[in-house]
Order: structure tokens, then sequence, then C-alpha cells
């Protein structure tokens, strides 16, 4: 999966375990491998993001 945070792009191995209906589409369950620690990067990119909404309202 690639997808950007804030401005940190990830690329990130892992397969899809769901899949669900949602209203306008749908939304996907991930597994990722153990050897990808990303998610505190992907913690920090979110605060990031959020001091700056905070801040520009």
């Amino acid at each position: 999966m690639e997808f950007t945070l804030h401005q940190h792009p990830f690329k990130i191995l892992g397969a899809v375990v769901w899949k669900q209906s949602v209203q306008h589409g749908f939304q996907y369950g991930f597994e990722f491998g153990e050897e990808q620690r990303v998610d505190a990067q992907i913690v920090e990119e979110l605060k990031q993001r959020a001091r700056v909404e905070k801040h520009l309202e």
C-alpha cells in the first residue's frame, strides 16, 4: 500500500484481510508484516497534521 500522510510518503507491504461495503465505497483491512515498524512514524505524522490543522483554525 502506498499513501502520503501529512508530508511523509509511506510504502508498506501487506495483504488485504477483509473488505466491507460502506455508503460511498469500501473499507479495507490490511495485515502488515512485523518487520515493518512504521506505526510510530504514522502516529508522529498524525500528530504533526493535527498541530497544523489546529494552528489554521
